[in-house]
């Protein structure tokens, strides 16, 4: 039986890797306490500041395992989108991605665009995700 789902689940197993790397990064990082702690009085003295120092840069890496994993994690939906397409018996799905939008109208405009081969029922699901940015309250 085919896995249509095979590519999503290999992206979303790059992402764990990463994840990994880079926690197991900053934990050398952090073992190895590059900074240093200073208080100092604010300008008009009337509190203390806390301040951390760092003694050099946050590694390279931090920013590459980061990246590649959101990347691989976009590329899950992505993948995800178009497996359910495929699974739904859309030979060739074209239009079968997950959208994501700066507010509802841009998710709405997302879906118009590049949702075409994706069943009704997988789009509403993406609807609750609200793939869009929010305030917090």
């Amino acid at each position: 039986m085919i896995d249509y789902f095979e590519s999503p689940k290999l992206k979303l197993a790059r992402a764990k890797k990463y994840v990994d790397d880079l926690e197991r990064e900053r934990d050398r990082f952090v073992d190895e306490h590059p900074w240093s702690h200073v208080v100092e009085a604010n300008l008009d003295g009337s509190r203390k500041e806390y301040k951390i120092k760092f003694t050099r840069d946050f590694p390279d890496a931090f920013g590459d395992f980061t990246s590649n994993a959101l990347q691989n994690l976009r590329s899950a939906l992505d993948h995800a989108a178009n497996a359910s397409a495929r699974a739904a018996g859309v030979s060739d799905p074209r239009s079968a991605y997950f959208p994501f939008g700066n507010d509802p109208k841009g998710l709405e405009d997302g879906i118009k665009g590049r949702c075409k081969d994706v069943l009704p029922d997988i789009v509403t699901v993406i609807r609750r995700f609200k793939p869009y940015r929010t305030r917090s309250e």
